[in-house]
């Protein structure tokens, strides 16, 4: 769902995307503000390699109820 371009792996940009669809849809407040889809993605990215992998999407979902906030929240509106 949120890899868009299907390379396997989620870029910073792809985030930014999501989280703008979502702020539209459903999320409270400015998550579009500047920096702020940047730290979401540094909190994904544990390796820092610039792309999210599933297996860092999966534990930085299971570590970051607040991550699992944002970003599943779409999910729950479908």
């Amino acid at each position: 769902m949120y890899d868009t371009d299907q390379s396997g792996c989620i870029t910073k940009e792809e985030v930014a995307s999501m989280l703008r669809a979502l702020q539209e849809e459903c999320l409270p407040g400015d998550i579009t503000e500047p920096g702020k889809s940047d730290k979401i993605f540094d909190r994904m990215d544990a390796n820092s390699d610039g792309k999210v992998t599933f297996e860092e999407f999966k534990a930085a979902m299971q570590r970051d109820s607040s991550l699992q906030g944002v970003l599943l929240s779409s999910l729950r509106q479908q």
